[in-house]
């Protein structure tokens, strides 16, 4: 049976048996505008009987439909086949995510479910979400939401952006990562105000009811001191904030998550390093600026033509740059997946490497062969990620030296 196949059989027993929550189908295949960003299903009664509400989220509008559920799921596997990649089912007993891919076969992999109670039928039920009324006091004091827990104006892009971060790091972070009472470990790198480490905390404290111990790591010695302030005025057990620097701050023995918000230029390439340094089981950085290759770039043949428009050679560094870190991620021994996690209307640093612990020995091989030949194709010596090549950093072994950039 194919993997869309398997899928699709999950998804049809979770509505036969009752325990369908939620799914989103997501990543379009063409970047253009054509498909609504992602689909967003949920169950509803109408009339009396069950129907799946479809709603198709665009940049700038929503459209709802509602659909009988077994003509919904001919028309999910069509989505699937041509205009989605990616997919989320979420049952009461286990969640579900789907990964297709352009060539080769797909991939599926089962989570614990992140909602075991039965959904809201109602029609008019409120959308759900991971920043709800117990969130309200430390949206409030980082000044997201007014003292009455309305929306600040202005602050809708960020909320939004706070929100999507989280939806994907709670796919990644599973607590049954935890073995038995420990508590889940996460670091924040480069926290500034604080608004993704509350945000992870709350998930993880308020929403999960597990025993969480995340860290915020921030040089600014003022935004240090606030946010270990409204941290104890609101009782974060739990939530503490560290003054230091990315590339020099200690770091706690199993690590759960490494997470890096718009760390500018080669402070995400720090992040990674201390991530895989620490051998943290889940690596997730959303780059920002892109400096530092953007300078070393070799002026070669036929790229000199380019490379001449600085435009031009600032978007293509920017892409080489993540393209090489994700490789570098490979080849230290994670699974990794590169996804927009917010539109680019609200902000255009919206690029998040996921890194995920764990991968096979050849998939490590073919990323040290790209990373050879892009750093020779384009003159690039001396990468900041080069060091976690070395075995005694590495998860995993090596790969053999004639795939390596530093034997080249």
């Amino acid at each position: 049976m194919k993997t869309l196949d398997r899928f699709l059989k999950h998804w049809e027993d979770s509505l036969a048996n009752g325990t369908f929550v939620r799914a989103t189908l997501s990543g379009p295949r063409q970047a253009d505008g054509e498909f609504a960003e992602r689909l967003k299903v949920r169950p509803i009664a109408l009339q009396g009987k069950l129907v799946l509400s479809v709603t198709s989220v665009w940049p700038r509008r929503d459209e709802t439909q509602n659909h009988p559920p077994e003509k919904f799921l001919t028309l999910a596997r069509g989505e699937l086949e041509s205009r989605y990649r990616n997919a989320l089912l979420c049952t009461r007993t286990k969640d579900w995510q789907y990964k297709g891919r352009d060539a080769g076969e797909a991939h599926l992999q089962g989570h614990p479910p992140s909602q075991t109670e039965a959904p809201n039928l109602d029609h008019d039920s409120r959308k759900p979400t991971l920043l709800d009324e117990r969130a309200h006091d430390w949206l409030a004091g980082l000044g997201i939401l007014t003292p009455t827990f309305h929306l600040k104006t202005g602050m809708a892009d960020k909320h939004r952006q706070i929100h999507r971060y989280l939806e994907i790091l709670s796919h990644h972070l599973q607590p049954a990562d935890s073995q038995c009472d420990e508590p889940i470990s996460v670091v924040d790198m480069g926290s500034g105000k604080g608004y993704l480490t509350f945000a992870i905390w709350h998930w993880l404290s308020r929403i999960q009811s597990k025993a969480a111990a995340v860290i915020g790591i921030e040089e600014r010695p003022g935004l240090v001191d606030a946010s270990n302030r409204l941290a104890a005025d609101i009782g974060a057990t739990g939530l503490s904030f560290r003054c230091g620097t990315i590339a020099e701050s200690e770091l706690p023995r199993n690590l759960h998550a490494l997470v890096a918000l718009h760390a500018c230029n080669t402070a995400t390439d720090d992040a990674i390093l201390r991530g895989v340094q620490a051998e943290a089981r889940h690596i997730l950085v959303a780059p920002c600026c892109h400096q530092d290759l953007r300078s070393r770039l070799a002026s070669m043949p036929p790229w000199n033509t380019l490379f001449e428009h600085g435009m031009l050679k600032e978007r293509f560094a920017e892409w080489l740059t993540d393209g090489l870190r994700a490789l570098y991620l490979q080849a230290a021994g994670y699974e990794v997946t590169v996804m927009e996690f917010v539109a680019s209307e609200h902000t255009p640093k919206n690029l998040l490497l996921c890194g995920r612990r764990g991968t096979t020995d050849e998939a490590r091989g073919r990323a040290l062969g790209s990373l050879r030949e892009l750093e020779q194709r384009f003159g690039i010596l001396n990468h900041p990620l080069r060091s976690l090549l070395s075995s005694n950093i590495a998860p995993c072994e090596a790969g053999s030296s004639e795939a390596s950039p530093d034997t080249a």
